[in-house]
């Protein structure tokens, strides 16, 4: 019989800190738990519409029926169908963890974007090897890379000078007219 170690799903205190696979997991689950409800919050309106679909599919006794559920939708034989409540039930249902989620997001610091060029994807990049690249491209090819090309050249076991030397000797350093 093999033996797991005992503190394989162990979790320390502090968040993030924990070995293996359960504290990786809680971990993550940390990090995201806003995400995590509002994804929980869709399946569970998912859910009902589906389950709504098929009662409203089920129902229907060879007469023509409206799915809409509406008091005031006549069928076919001339009567009306009942009033169905599940969306207002399922509204009233999440509408606490919606109000929840609408205090978070006010709590939240306004984004500063005056000094950000928006029309550059790189604008946002603050690790100095990528920003190297980039000005690399800038002064060696005359435009701006892709990001594509940041992530493949940053991902190179090359040094900075490596990286500009391969650069400025490429087939297209050679052919821009600058």
């Amino acid at each position: 019989m093999s033996r797991l170690p005992n503190d394989l799903y162990a979790v320390k205190d502090a968040p993030g800190g924990g070995r293996g696979a359960g504290g990786k997991l809680r971990a993550g689950f940390t990090r995201n738990k806003t995400l995590l409800g509002v994804l929980g919050a869709v399946a569970v309106v998912g859910l009902a519409l589906v389950a709504r679909r098929k009662n409203a599919a089920g129902s229907t006794d060879g007469a023509s029926t409206s799915t809409a559920g509406w008091a005031t939708t006549p069928t076919a034989a001339g009567s009306y169908a009942p009033y169905d409540s599940s969306s207002a039930d399922l509204y009233n249902a999440i509408q606490p963890q919606l109000e929840q989620l609408q205090q978070l997001a006010r709590q939240l610091p306004p984004v500063d974007s005056s000094n950000v060029d928006s029309s550059k994807w790189y604008a946002s990049e603050s690790d100095a090897r990528r920003l190297a690249i980039i000005d690399d491209y800038l002064t060696a090819l005359g435009r701006d890379p892709s990001r594509s090309e940041v992530n493949f050249w940053d991902a190179q076991k090359f040094d900075l000078a490596g990286i500009r030397q391969r650069i400025v000797s490429s087939q297209e350093a050679k052919t821009t007219t600058r």
